[in-house]
């Protein structure tokens, strides 16, 4: 992400998205099951759980990961972040500012295919969801 205006803390909003951000994501790992037995069922074209209400939490949750991310993005563009030190390497700058927009890229992307995949049936999209869960909780 492009460092729009530094300044010298992030806003207790930032804050407060980060960490509803992180524990929203952290329950969607914990609580995945659901969602993955309803997936397999789906794949083998046999009937769903019927307890369907796990499964629709991972989806609504995710929905509102994706919208307190995009929130985050148009926070971090319109009011900034605070500007890395200046004494350090370039290298490590670079590879800052690179897993930070690896994981924005993670957050953003994890539930438009995990959308993709469970709304349209791409199959595709779930195994990309997989990855990017595997890449996110490394």
């Amino acid at each position: 992400m492009v460092e729009t205006r530094a300044k010298r803390g992030y806003s207790s909003l930032q804050i407060g998205l980060h960490w509803t951000v992180a524990a929203l994501v952290l329950l969607q790992f914990l609580a995945s099951g659901p969602i993955e037995d309803s997936w397999r069922a789906y794949v083998r074209q046999e009937a769903a759980p019927s307890d369907t209400g796990p499964t629709y939490l991972h989806i609504v949750t995710g929905l509102l990961i994706f919208g307190l991310a995009l929130w985050r993005i148009w926070l971090r563009m319109t009011r900034g972040v605070p500007a890395l030190p200046a004494n350090e390497p370039k290298a490590l700058r670079a590879v800052a500012h690179t897993t930070h927009f690896l994981i924005y890229a993670l957050i953003i992307g994890m539930p438009i295919s995990g959308s993709v995949a469970w709304f349209l049936g791409v199959e595709p999209a779930a195994a990309a969801h997989v990855l990017a869960r595997n890449a996110l909780l490394a």
